[in-house]
């Protein structure tokens, strides 16, 4: 009989995944700068690949998740590449989560300069400052907080992005034929690789993260669907502020933090308002990260956590200080390529040689303390996912941020 498509999951799996990917990077518009809007009229191409992509992902992964019972991102990169390459795609996730939290340092530092004045210097030592009391303090209240700042930031980027259409419609298609011409930091030589490189920077944390999230389904064809119609709806906001930021380029495309220069555009006052959200986001992006990376080595609230606290602080404020456009071109660009050769291994996987599942969830549930025939050992597995790497609390970042928190295996759905 088939499955009929519980409309509760449905919405569920695809809301998960939009809020997942819009992130400090894309409510800032650098991201969508320098991969799609930089390019003009092949923009719309770009975002066409990315469109395909992400729906495949979206489908596929949610399919997989929910039909292998794979819960964890060890043992789901182990089974697209193998235990060698998978491990690196294991280990590199923990290390692109330090670049995203470098990234959001800069980035804080860059919207408070550009919208307020404030020295960026001053900006980013405030910040790990108020990071670091927040987490001797801590966080369990501002994570409620954290998830709220995130949709909020979701839908004013939408509202910035629309409103840049509509007051600058006349603009856009000069703007369109000229884009190219602009001195703008582009993620490749050509729209058609940039379109490539976003999905495939995306597919290292939305691999793991997407087949965590279907097991918040009903079945397997809400999970499928929903993931479809996330990775869809994804792209519209994407084309969206492409085009907001397309009819307003010339007053926006040298600046660290684009969108905020367009809101700012639309009317001051919204344009402060949204400053205000943005480095509220940023600082929950850099406190989220803070919390998850020093997990890998201790235990948290105890005194080597805290001392791991403050050097990862001290070494994300030193990458903080690199030019915030740098950055995400050299951190998204290099992950993307990365990206092409686990997206290469997940097609082997799906249409020449599907390897035994069965095998690596097997594996995974005698590491997670579970019998064999699926019995949650709770305790047991609770401990594992909050303290490996590979678990499925880890780090669900891309270069992610503000609307993300820590997931457990157990609610996946938690924004990063």
């Amino acid at each position: 009989m088939k499955e009929k498509i519980h409309w509760s999951s449905f919405l569920q799996i695809a809301g998960g995944y939009i809020a997942f990917c819009i992130g400090s990077g894309f409510a800032t518009g650098q991201e969508i700068l320098q991969f799609f809007t930089a390019f003009g009229w092949g923009s719309l191409g770009a975002c066409a690949i990315t469109l395909v992509l992400f729906v495949w992902m979206g489908m596929s992964m949610t399919k997989i998740g929910k039909g292998s019972g794979l819960r964890t991102d060890r043992y789901v990169f182990r089974y697209y590449c193998g235990k060698s390459l998978g491990t690196f795609f294991e280990w590199f996730s923990f290390v692109y989560l330090f670049l995203c939290y470098g990234i959001s340092v800069s980035a804080l530092g860059s919207a408070a300069f550009e919208q307020f004045g404030i020295n960026a210097i001053v900006a980013k030592l405030v910040l790990s400052v108020l990071a670091f009391v927040t987490v001797l303090m801590g966080v369990d209240r501002l994570l409620k907080l954290i998830s709220l700042i995130g949709t909020l930031i979701i839908v004013f980027t939408l509202v910035v992005g629309i409103g840049g259409i509509v007051t600058g419609w006349a603009q856009l298609p000069l703007a369109m034929e000229t884009a190219q011409s602009l001195p703008i930091v582009r993620s490749s030589g050509n729209w058609a690789l940039s379109g490539l490189l976003y999905g495939a920077f995306m597919a290292i944390v939305l691999v793991p993260y997407l087949v965590q999230l279907s097991h918040r389904a009903k079945n397997g064809r809400s999970a499928m669907w929903g993931g479809g119609a996330g990775g869809f709806l994804l792209i519209l906001a994407v084309i969206c502020l492409n085009l907001g930021m397309m009819a307003h380029l010339t007053d926006i495309y040298d600046k660290d933090i684009p969108v905020l220069a367009l809101a700012t555009d639309i009317h001051p006052m919204f344009g402060s308002l949204f400053a205000v959200l943005l480095l509220l986001g940023l600082f929950s992006s850099c406190l989220t990260k803070l919390i998850v990376l020093p997990q890998k080595f201790a235990q948290e609230h105890t005194p080597r956590y805290h001392v791991l606290c403050l050097v990862v602080i001290g070494a994300g404020l030193i990458m903080g200080f690199l030019p915030y456009a740098e950055l995400v071109n050299r951190v998204y660009s290099f992950s993307g390529y990365l990206g092409i050769v686990l997206m290469a291994c997940m097609f082997y996987r799906q249409l020449i040689r599907k390897g035994n599942i069965a095998f690596y969830r097997q594996q995974e549930q005698q590491a997670l303390g579970e019998s064999i025939d699926g019995t949650l050992g709770s305790a047991e597995e609770e401990k594992s996912s909050s303290s490996s790497v590979g678990g499925a609390s880890k780090v669900v970042s891309r270069d992610n941020g503000p609307n993300k928190l820590v997931r457990s295996a157990e609610s996946p759905e938690q924004p990063r």
